[in-house]
């Protein structure tokens, strides 16, 4: 909606983020209005958004390659990617990543230089390791919580993958329903979450320094209160100054 993309582009603004990527969700059975919204946002917003065209995993698991090729082909470009890809929502989670349809649409990503973003679940992991063997020139961004032991042996082992660190190094942002609860909680409990994400993230980091990316996975729309985003930025600023400075 032009209102939220608004409050999202203020946000932005006041924060001093240069750009964001932004998954913008195309709904098959509304798919002109829902594409006019990405459309817009590159005509108000220029340079703030890094669009990436975003399936409903309502009714069925993606477009085809076909129908990705058209909105791309109609649309020269105004997507820089494909995805987020949530193998663990709705008809989703009845996939795998290496089906024909996906290795299809990421054929279709290749030919676009589109990057593909991906939450993989943990017993979609066989099937995408296929699927990224099956397409080195395609660049897979994964990112979710809970699944290091599964992802970081691909970021080790392909060029192409990439791993973002957002609800990894910012556990129980979804579990809130307001910023002060999540104040509340942050406050109690920086100190043990930055140890444990030091522990856990900081081998495989400054092992691969060029293969993870830092992000924050903002959804909710309390994630875009003026100063939510605060002790995001204070978790990673803090965890980042723990990494080896050459990293």
């Amino acid at each position: 909606k032009k209102a939220v993309v608004k409050k999202i582009a203020t946000f932005l603004e006041r924060e001093k983020i240069a750009k964001a990527v932004g998954f913008f969700l195309v709904l098959d059975f509304l798919q002109g209005a829902t594409l006019q919204v990405a459309i817009d946002a590159q005509k108000n917003y220029p340079g703030k958004f890094e669009p990436f065209l975003m399936p409903t995993p309502l009714t069925r698991p993606t477009f085809t390659p076909q129908e990705y090729g058209k909105i791309v082909n109609a649309n020269p470009g105004l997507f820089k990617g494909y995805g987020e890809l949530g193998f663990y929502l709705g008809v989703f989670s009845q996939s795998s990543p290496d089906d024909d349809t996906f290795m299809g649409i990421f054929k279709v990503a290749q030919g676009n230089g589109h990057v593909v973003m991906i939450h993989p679940a943990a017993q979609t992991i066989e099937g995408l390791e296929i699927a990224i063997q099956k397409n080195p020139d395609v660049i897979f961004l994964l990112h979710g919580e809970g699944i290091a032991d599964e992802i970081v042996p691909l970021v080790e082992k392909y060029p192409n993958v990439y791993f973002t660190l957002d609800t990894a190094l910012l556990p129980g942002i979804y579990g809130f329903d307001n910023k002060e609860d999540f104040k509340a909680n942050f406050e109690k409990n920086f100190s043990s979450h930055l140890e444990r994400s030091i522990s856990k993230w900081k081998p495989p980091i400054e092992k691969n320094p060029d293969s993870f990316v830092w992000g924050t996975d903002r959804g909710e729309g309390w994630h875009f209160d003026e100063g939510a985003g605060d002790y995001m930025v204070e978790m990673s600023r803090a965890f980042i100054g723990r990494l080896d400075p050459g990293v």
